[in-house]
């Protein structure tokens, strides 16, 4: 999952359960959800993500409280990502490389501030 919202990338701790020969390193960082409550952190991996033949380093923290990879803003900046909305391709590195289409099932990932809610109640009003 792409969310460039999140401000660090983050790999559910199943994922590196599934490959022994990374390395797990600890880490004193702590995270947030949007919520404000804390999301364990396991560690600290680097991982080969790989774009065609493009091996992509990516620095995540793990942790058992996500169920999908989520690429934060860090890694975006770091591989020049430009987000098309209107066409749904990601470039990554100046490379078409994903249409974000989802099919099947989807489900809640944000819950939108309270004020937000207020905001548009407040201009319905006017």
């Amino acid at each position: 999952m792409v969310d460039s919202g999140c401000d660090i990338t983050l790999v559910p701790k199943d994922l590196i359960k599934l490959f022994r020969s990374i390395e797990m390193k600890p880490t004193t960082q702590q995270i947030l959800a949007a919520n404000n409550t804390p999301i364990s952190v396991e560690g600290e991996v680097n991982l080969p993500f790989f774009l065609d033949e493009e091996c992509l380093w990516t620095t995540a923290l793990v942790s058992e409280d996500i169920e999908e990879v989520m690429l934060g803003i860090d890694w975006l900046q770091r591989y020049e990502c430009i987000w098309d909305f209107k066409t749904g391709v990601i470039c990554i590195n100046g490379r078409p490389a994903v249409t974000l289409t989802r099919h099947g099932h989807t489900k809640c990932q944000r819950v939108l501030a309270q004020e937000y809610w207020k905001y548009l109640r407040d201009l319905k009003e006017m």
